[in-house]
């Protein structure tokens, strides 16, 4: 067994060396950067699966690595989507022209490299951390689509961990298969954007999460839980305020049924973990209603009442949801009573007799 093991290894071996040779002969550094930094990927993430998941069953690791491999995959079929069906009129478009003109100033010296330090809200952010990916490893269009996508893998990563954790009675088998193959996890997060990038976030803050829910909490916890909640407001602030008022009520659940925290220091552990979660949710939701509803930008608009806000908010995603080709008819929100009705509606579109075509058939039979 070991010597086919080996066959297959020398084979694969030249196989890859023979098609990175003629990639580079017949293709653009756009497409075969991403070759080259494919192995690279996998060398670094294999040592980390081994450490992660080493107290998992074998068939755990295996699931992740060929995970690893179909997740690769799904990016060529993005990157084939954007680019050769689309043109190039996507979000991916948008941030690799970016990111390759800000790089190539950096690298040519006519921009400083704190340029590429990711700031500012939603877009720009996304823009100049592609501008900072494409620093490091060059504009290959290709290579930025794997590079986001191996994000979000860690960030599936990260979220088979925390589920793993907490909830000791998971089916870990079928979770795994589910994190690492559905379709629109394989799709969708693996392609430059703001999906991989809020994968890799909402993934580490749920392991963090996890640990700060279960006592077994450090340092290393509250840091991870607290920089993937960070990095989640930079681009999506209403996804982070959710995240946190999950954590809350997790963490004022499991202190009044004595679930979290072990004795006296891990229940004080928890009742500042809570408060801190508290504050912190205070100041991402104001973030979230100047993100999704900045008005003029007057005081008027800054001061108005919070109910006045949020029907703002819903009136512009209404606006926006019914518009472009991929426009559906929201739900309407008339109260707190249609909430229930509405959320999941949303979380279910599409039900399978809502497809219009085979794209829209592979989501509604996901769900």
């Amino acid at each position: 067994m070991t010597r086919v093991y080996e066959r297959m290894l020398v084979a694969g071996g030249a196989g890859y060396v023979l098609g990175l040779g003629w990639a580079m002969m017949n293709t653009s550094y756009d497409v075969w950067g991403a070759f080259v930094l494919m192995p690279i990927l996998i060398l670094l993430t294999v040592p980390l699966l081994r450490r992660a998941l080493r107290d998992e069953e074998p068939v755990i690791m295996r699931i992740a690595i060929i995970g690893l491999l179909a997740k690769f995959a799904g990016s060529g079929v993005r990157y084939y989507v954007a680019f050769d069906l689309y043109g190039g009129l996507s979000d991916a478009g948008r941030y690799h022209n970016f990111g390759r003109a800000l790089s190539g100033a950096v690298r040519s010296g006519e921009a400083s490299p704190f340029d590429v330090i990711p700031s500012g809200i939603g877009t720009p952010f996304i823009d100049r951390f592609t501008a900072l990916v494409y620093t490091v490893v060059g504009s290959s269009r290709l290579g930025g689509f794997i590079i986001f996508s191996w994000l979000a893998y860690i960030g599936a990563l990260w979220f088979y961990r925390a589920a793993a954790l907490a909830v000791p009675a998971l089916d870990r088998r079928l979770y795994a298969i589910l994190i690492f193959f559905g379709p629109s996890l394989l799709y969708w997060p693996s392609s430059i954007g703001k999906e991989a990038w809020m994968i890799w976030c909402l993934g580490a803050a749920s392991f963090g999460g996890a640990q700060l829910l279960t006592g077994t909490w450090g340092l290393g916890a509250f840091l991870l839980t607290a920089a993937g909640l960070v990095g989640a407001a930079f681009v999506r602030p209403h996804f982070a305020a959710i995240w946190l008022g999950a954590l809350v009520v997790a963490l004022i659940f499991g202190l009044v049924t004595g679930r979290s925290g072990r004795g006296a220091r891990g229940r004080f552990g928890s009742l500042v973990f809570a408060g801190l979660a508290v504050a912190g949710l205070v100041v991402v939701a104001g973030i979230t209603l100047r993100y999704l509803d900045p008005g003029d930008g007057g005081d008027a608009a800054v001061n108005a009442p919070v109910s006045g806000r949020v029907t703002n908010i819903f009136e512009e995603t209404t606006r926006r949801s019914e518009q472009g080709g991929s426009g559906f008819e929201p739900i309407t929100i008339g109260g707190p009573q249609t909430w229930p009705y509405a959320i999941a509606r949303t979380l279910t579109r599409p039900l399978l007799h809502e497809a219009r075509s085979f794209a829209e058939l592979i989501p509604a039979a996901e769900m």
